[in-house]
């Protein structure tokens, strides 16, 4: 139970890491595409390839589960993506990363009043609240002049309430189909619902553009590893480790754009950023196991 436990908890990490790349990959495809025209291809890719791997279809059972069905797809998927890729497109990578990592604190919140024994405790709120001091000392990285691109940080925040509803509404069905088929029932969803975009000048099919080593190796990254591999094992953890637990990993991705961020876009750091990301590991660490201090001289634990 413990290693299974270990493996459920690593994965969830491996993803996250995996996801915060993905930042980046964006950014160098927004250079060419528009946010509608990367998640549209980044998710065909998806799609079609968890069809291959598997091909079998299930009846739809009740229109409330297929209305689910629908949801995910909107929430984790044409919503969320439209919000997030148009908030990298205008403002820093950087940026994006950490208003989005407010997700875990907000589905916590969502999974206090709608699921069960996924309840909102101090050891959550206290490490949103020493995670969420290093997003804002990352967002302003020292200059508190409120010099920030207000509609950028709005769709940001909208893909993080965005991801806490999809969070939520993915765990309602629990291990009832193959994860493989539920995620790809959900790209279907987010694939639908954005077919009526495809008809406005933010889509523009190019061939030419989309023949390019560099846009192919990004769209193959985002559709097959970031979306087919990773959401699918995203949705078997919420499943099995619960999605308040599985949801504190978002916590990282923030600490790890920024460094990418830095190291391949040469966004600036500062000592202010710095000190940001470290608060961000702290609070996913007290968020998971709360405030332990021991005291050597006496062999005495304290816990809060």
């Amino acid at each position: 139970m413990k290693d299974k436990k270990i493996i459920l908890n690593l994965l969830a990490l491996i993803t996250v890491v995996i996801w915060a790349t993905t930042f980046i990959s964006s950014k160098i495809l927004l250079n060419s595409f528009t946010p509608l025209e990367v998640m549209f291809y980044r998710f065909v890719i998806a799609y079609f390839l968890l069809l291959i791997i598997h091909p079998k279809f299930h009846k739809i059972h009740s229109l409330k589960e297929e209305a689910m069905f629908l949801l995910a797809g909107v929430t984790g998927g044409s919503l969320y993506f439209l919000t997030e890729n148009t908030a990298v497109k205008i403002s820093q990578v950087s940026n994006v990363g950490l208003i989005v990592a407010t997700a875990p604190i907000l589905t916590a919140l969502l999974a206090h009043f709608f699921t069960k024994g996924e309840k909102l405790n101090k050891n959550l709120v206290l490490g949103f609240l020493i995670a969420i001091s290093g997003v804002f000392l990352v967002m302003f990285n020292g200059n508190f002049m409120l010099k920030l691109n207000p509609i950028g940080d709005i769709l940001a925040l909208c893909a993080a309430i965005s991801w806490s509803v999809y969070s939520i509404t993915t765990k309602t069905f629990g291990s009832k189909y193959n994860h493989l088929y539920l995620t790809r029932k959900i790209f279907f969803y987010a694939l639908l619902t954005i077919i009526p975009f495809l008809f406005t000048s933010e889509f523009n099919f190019d061939v030419n553009k989309l023949l390019k080593f560099e846009v192919i190796t990004n769209l193959l990254f985002l559709g097959v590893i970031a979306s087919s591999v990773c959401f699918v094992v995203w949705n078997f953890t919420v499943d099995k480790l619960g999605v308040v637990k599985t949801n504190n990993y978002v916590y990282l991705i923030p600490a790890v754009t920024l460094i990418l961020s830095v190291l391949i876009l040469h966004e600036k750091v500062t000592l202010y950023s710095s000190l940001g990301a470290l608060l961000i590991f702290i609070g996913v660490y007290v968020s998971e196991n709360g405030l332990t201090f021991n005291i050597f001289s006496n062999n005495k634990t304290f816990e809060t």
